[in-house]
């Protein structure tokens, strides 16, 4: 989401940065980085930037795709467990 600075100017954070402790070799307090983004492209309804906006179109195809697999496994596994179920009680 873009975010308004001072100025007026719109920045989207694009990332973390942390540098290294030179005694220990571990990671300090991370840092956000930040891009300037024109105020033209930032959408006042939803606060994203075009890039951000195509971005959340790909991530959420993905997401929708992955979670689809997941029910239908995990209805597969269920009707494969009460499958076996029946055929135990036929058996009996």
């Amino acid at each position: 989401m873009a975010e308004v600075g001072i100025i007026g100017e719109h920045f989207v954070q694009c990332g973390f940065t942390a540098l290294r402790d030179p005694k220990t070799g571990g990671f300090l307090p991370s840092v956000p980085l930040y891009i300037r983004v024109d105020g033209s492209q930032v959408d006042k309804r939803t606060g994203l930037a075009e890039c951000e906006k195509e971005l959340c179109i790909d991530i959420a195809a993905v997401l929708a795709e992955k979670f689809g697999t997941y029910v239908r496994e995990t209805r597969q596994k269920s009707s494969r467990k009460t499958n076996s179920s029946m055929i135990r009680e036929v058996r009996a």
